[in-house]
């Protein structure tokens, strides 16, 4: 995810909790999300907000995402999943 569309990412979460977004908060999004697209990460924060009021970060978004596409997580959730935790 590139700064323009982190942007537009957090201008959907201000949609759901009336964030206030700036450069800063942009950046880190960016960074945070660097690897993803954004419109799984843009289907996540509507998910999210359909389920709970509480302010997502980007932590839920890869979250969400790695729920449904296997091949985004961590070799540490996968032997996590095989150990039975």
């Amino acid at each position: 995810m590139n700064r323009p569309e982190a942007a537009i990412l957090l201008g959907v979460a201000a949609a759901f909790d009336q964030r206030t977004i700036g450069e800063t908060d942009v950046t880190a999004w960016a960074e945070a999300l660097a690897r993803y697209d954004l419109e799984p990460c843009r289907r996540a924060v509507i998910g999210h907000y359909t389920e709970t009021t509480d302010r997502i970060m980007p932590a839920h978004i890869t979250r969400r995402i790695r729920a449904v596409r296997p091949e985004d997580r961590t070799v540490a959730e996968v032997l996590a999943e095989q150990a039975g935790y």
